[in-house]
């Protein structure tokens, strides 16, 4: 990128001042007429000590203002002292004329635009190319984004054939399962059956052991009346 605003120079303005200092006061004294492009420090050296310019006997007065006369944006420093040197050539001031600026030109205009259209032709070539880079790279990506697309859609159909084979497992093993719940109900219900026999047959057996046990007693009985 740093190459492309190296080769592509687009003149740059630079915002600038024509000021004006004079004393309300003292209006016999001529003004001074200046030009900055850092107004609040330009304006802290006119009322400094080391002020050299003929400005001081203005400020000597103690009452001098400075305020700015004309707003402009120039290309070059001589740009800017043209403007300075007419205000000063065609208004009563304090400076000393400036005449040999006034003729000189401002800027060459046709140089100027010489050098922009070459340039822009330059870069122009560069920004082309880099537009032809930046289609390759489009045609790139577009690439990636299919196969990424495909590589989901591969991933999308193993998952999917995954699961369906997981499913049917889980039918089998679920109806195993089934199966041994069924048969383990079937089982019990006869082990239950058979407990209730095997009880049934207990309470018989206890029965019988209190009959026989009271019929043991009459043949006691009986046979005790015998001996007697």
């Amino acid at each position: 990128m740093s190459n492309h605003t190296e080769i592509f120079k687009v003149p740059k303005f630079v915002n600038g001042y024509i000021y004006k200092i004079f004393s309300p006061s003292h209006p016999e004294i001529l003004p001074y007429y200046g030009s900055t492009t850092r107004k609040n420090d330009r304006k802290k050296e006119h009322y400094s000590t080391s002020n050299i310019t003929s400005s001081k006997e203005l400020i000597s007065c103690g009452d001098a203002e400075f305020v700015i006369v004309q707003y402009c944006s120039f290309l070059t420093d001589r740009e800017l002292r043209n403007i300075e040197y007419k205000w000063i050539n065609e208004n009563p001031c304090i400076n000393k004329r400036k005449d040999k600026y006034i003729t000189e030109p401002l800027i060459d205009l046709k140089k100027l635009l010489s050098e922009l259209i070459t340039n822009y032709d330059k870069f122009a070539i560069i920004t082309f190319g880099k537009y032809n880079e930046l289609e390759e790279c489009e045609e790139l990506c577009l690439k990636k984004v299919e196969q990424m697309e495909e590589e989901i859609k591969n991933i999308q159909e193993t998952a999917e054939r995954k699961y369906t084979t997981l499913s049917d497992k889980y039918d089998i093993v679920y109806g195993k399962y089934e199966q041994l719940c069924s048969s383990f109900q079937k089982k019990n219900s006869v082990i239950e059956k058979k407990d209730r026999i095997i009880y049934q047959k207990e309470n018989d057996i206890k029965l019988l052991e209190k009959a026989l046990y009271k019929d043991g007693k009459i043949i006691l009985q009986i046979k005790e009346l015998l001996k007697e």
